[in-house]
């Protein structure tokens, strides 16, 4: 394959044409010197490509560095930004932290100083301080409750009046009977109803609301009692009513019903205290706030029978 790099001689002819004569046997030999050797046009035309290309990646190099070093500015001051927010982020974290602790201290420097329990248990979480009122150090105790007390009111008598009163006719009637004279009857209320306004106390006295009855009033209450005119009255039947002074007077259909659980077999006192009566509510006593609730309509029912 021919040389393109060289340009070759044309005419083979006088190939040889010019050529020095060989030198002679014995004689020195001379150097011969080299032609000059034309370049082709087609190593001119890579040598200027290769300088193109050159040129070309200088100019890409060059491109290259100046992106890297913007890219590298860039990345640093982001990263110095990112590190000022994390210096920022810091200092307000450790003064939140801070501040919490010190909102903790603050409810513990009160119970200290109130000498008071904290109930409730304190979380700190982070920066978070929360009560958690759902979970309890300690459990309260239950608030005593007070003791039972009848609520009195001016216009019936309280359970331990009328228990002196039976008491009272009870002593009587164990000499003569359950039937009292209603002259008796009447002089020996008048007498209470006085000495209820004069001296006082609360078992042996009267409600308010009869401290103005004289003998007259007590009178006409007996002969209403006493109906027929007989001059005695049932010392039962009066303590029935004024047991239930305050209750309205039962329906037949109460009294049929009352009847036929007497008459039932097995009725004892029990039973009865028990039992549903038309005066239930009427009798009831309003208890106080956290109170032993005062059970006046059993007791007057074990009064009753």
């Amino acid at each position: 394959m021919p040389d393109v790099t060289q340009v070759q001689n044309a005419g083979g002819a006088d190939k040889n044409k010019g050529k020095a004569p060989p030198p002679k046997k014995g004689a020195p030999a001379t150097a011969e010197p080299e032609a000059p050797v034309e370049e082709s046009q087609y190593v001119k035309e890579m040598r200027e490509a290769v300088k193109v290309e050159k040129s070309l990646l200088r100019f890409r190099l060059v491109q290259i560095r100046n992106w890297t070093i913007n890219r590298l500015q860039d990345t640093r001051q982001q990263a110095l930004n990112t590190y000022k927010k994390f210096e920022d982020w810091i200092q307000v974290a450790q003064k939140t932290e801070m501040d919490t602790i010190d909102e903790m201290c603050t409810i513990v420097k009160a119970a200290i100083e109130e000498e008071t329990k904290i109930q409730h248990e304190l979380r700190l979480k982070f920066m978070d301080f929360t009560v958690d009122n759902a979970t309890l150090n300690y459990i309260n105790p239950p608030v005593p409750k007070l003791d039972a007390l009848e609520d009195v009111r001016a216009e019936r008598f309280a359970i331990p009046q009328i228990t002196s009163l039976l008491r009272e006719f009870e002593n009587i009637a164990a000499a003569t009977g359950d039937l009292l004279q209603s002259r008796e009857m009447a002089v020996l209320l008048t007498n209470k109803i006085k000495n209820s306004v004069h001296f006082g106390g609360y078992e042996s006295s009267v409600p308010e609301s009869w401290s103005s009855f004289g003998l007259a009033e007590i009178n006409q209450m007996l002969r209403n009692i006493d109906n027929k005119s007989t001059g005695y009255v049932n010392y039962r039947t009066l303590m029935t009513y004024i047991t239930l002074l305050r209750s309205q007077v039962p329906s037949a259909k109460e009294i049929s019903r009352i009847e036929k659980m007497f008459k039932a077999d097995g009725v004892d006192e029990e039973a009865f205290v028990n039992g549903t009566f038309w005066f239930d509510e009427s009798e009831k006593s309003v208890d106080r706030d956290n109170a032993i609730e005062f059970e006046r309509v059993k007791m007057i029912k074990q009064l009753l029978w």
